[in-house]
């Protein structure tokens, strides 16, 4: 399996996709507090005002740059793209991260159902016999704590999120 953050419109070969997304809340924190993951000059921005600036999630010296977001309206964008993806799709499977974390076997169970066609001979797991990540993997890896978000979101900016899972209708948090 090969995983990246491409939009779905970068991913339409034939091959099974299994989109796993996390919370919008982690998303933002994991990436403004994680070394290289910000320009130099953003470092200096507290987490809140980080969450209310809208940055070029696309330009580079290859790519035009595009419509600037917020993270939190990025993920939006990024998670309803796969949503609406995945709707049209039968080769497509969504999976929510922090799901996977608290209920590892029923998503492992999701997936093979979603997949079974592609691995007939796959001799279905029991829940013991599911191995866990023990240690955190990635570029740049961090502790994983699902919930460090929550203490770092003032009461402005937890509103904020709200109003945007609601007008880009994502319903999962």
């Amino acid at each position: 399996m090969f995983g990246n953050h491409y939009f779905p419109e970068e991913n339409k070969n034939i091959s099974p996709k299994l989109y796993i997304y996390r919370d919008g809340r982690a998303v933002a924190y994991s990436v403004w507090k994680t070394e290289n993951f910000l320009h130099k000059e953003l470092k200096e921005y507290d987490f809140n005002e980080f969450l209310e600036m809208k940055i070029d999630w696309s330009g580079s010296p290859a790519n035009e740059a595009l419509e600037e977001f917020t993270i939190l309206d990025h993920w939006a964008t990024h998670v309803k793209s796969w949503k609406q993806f995945a709707n049209n799709n039968p080769n497509v499977c969504l999976i929510k991260y922090e799901d996977l974390l608290s209920q590892p076997h029923d998503e492992y169970l999701r997936i093979y159902n979603h997949f079974q066609n592609l691995f007939p001979s796959h001799v279905l797991k029991k829940k013991d016999e599911l191995d866990r990540i023990k240690e955190p993997v990635g570029l740049l890896p961090n502790k994983a704590i699902a919930d460090a978000w929550k203490n770092n979101f003032s009461e402005k900016n937890l509103i904020n999120f709200r109003l945007i899972t609601e007008k880009y209708q994502i319903k999962d948090y």
